[in-house]
């Protein structure tokens, strides 16, 4: 099937013509290759994201053309887990769990260090990414990438705001204040920081309902 995926901070932009798979001879799992560009959009748990596909679709139309398509099966996901490393695990069992459970996250600690499960969802067909705080395999010290950063979506600006505090008490260090960005979307609302180990962390908000950095 021939799709692009893109990321997007919205879809407003109005784009017109009904789904109908069966026009120009194509079948619901082929209707992604008839027609001409346009973006179709639908929300995943984290962020927006557009689908470009090949059809003429009206935005009313999204989820059933995505429906017939499969994407809306369940929430799909091509990470099945991340690995930051630490030294201490003690410290950074302390700063994630600051912030960690009030976005759905179980902790647990093991003899290899601490795992971060999301519960699963009803009508989830596949698990969400889990995170992994370990010391190096290799035995060496943990260090943090230098463009390396895991970004986890909070509830609501108030929630970035609270969580960012938090984890800041908890032990980490910040590196950007929460707030809206030029550089990106009107309504994305995000904070920075590090772990004690030195790993990148956003938490950010992209939430329509709330005022964007525009009023």
């Amino acid at each position: 099937m021939q799709v692009a995926l893109i990321a997007a901070n919205d879809c407003h932009n109005p784009v017109s013509g009904p789904v109908d798979p069966s026009s120009n001879g194509c079948s619901a799992d082929k209707a992604a290759i008839c027609g001409g560009w346009t973006d179709v959009c639908f929300w995943t748990r984290s962020y927006v994201v557009s689908y470009r596909t090949e059809m003429s679709v009206g935005l009313p139309n999204c989820t059933n053309l995505l429906q017939q398509l499969g994407f809306l099966k369940g929430t799909r996901s091509m990470i099945s887990y991340l690995t930051v490393g630490a030294d201490d695990i003690a410290r950074a069992k302390r700063f994630y769990s600051a912030f960690l459970p009030a976005l759905g996250y179980e902790l647990t600690e093991g003899p290899e260090g601490i795992s971060c499960v999301l519960s699963e969802q009803s009508g989830q067909s596949d698990a969400m990414p889990e995170l992994y705080i370990r010391s190096p395999f290799d035995g060496r010290p943990a260090s943090a990438g230098n463009g390396s950063m895991i970004a986890l979506k909070a509830r609501s600006q108030k929630q970035v705001r609270d969580l960012h505090s938090a984890a800041i008490v908890a032990g980490g260090t910040d590196e950007g204040q929460p707030g809206f960005r030029q550089a990106y979307g009107p309504r994305f609302y995000v904070a920075y920081l590090r772990d004690p180990q030195g790993n990148k962390i956003a938490l950010f908000s992209n939430d329509p309902s709330e005022p964007g950095r525009d009023g």
